[in-house]
């Protein structure tokens, strides 16, 4: 089974401008470790602030990891993190989601205080 989400956030403008900037090799300054997997993702800080006030306080903070290359986030699950991220942006890969994954994507997206993607 299924969870279908609305088109309405794929469409937004400033969004596909946003995915498109997202998706430029220059600007992804910075690359999160999962500790739940080998998975290294490779991203904008700016883009992380934009989706969630969470990652805006550690990255922009003072804190350890407003300073390195490398953001660990050793207890979250990196395929619900870069798809709440994915979502959050409106990528048209991320409009069905299977309905297993769906508690998983909610704690994350929670977490992070996505609140666009909840």
């Amino acid at each position: 089974n299924m969870l279908r989400l609305s088109r309405e956030h794929e469409n937004n403008p400033l969004l596909k401008k946003i995915r498109e900037l997202s998706d430029e090799e220059k600007l992804q300054d910075i690359a999160i470790s999962f500790g739940s997997s080998s998975t290294t993702f490779r991203t904008s800080r700016f883009l992380l602030c934009l989706a969630s006030p969470v990652m805006h306080t550690m990255l922009c903070g003072d804190f350890r990891e407003s300073k390195g290359k490398t953001l660990p986030l050793d207890d979250v699950d990196g395929r619900a993190f870069i798809t709440a991220l994915d979502m959050w942006c409106g990528r048209k890969d991320c409009q069905e989601i299977e309905l297993g994954k769906v508690p998983q994507l909610a704690s994350v997206a929670d977490r992070f205080e996505m609140t666009e993607v909840t």
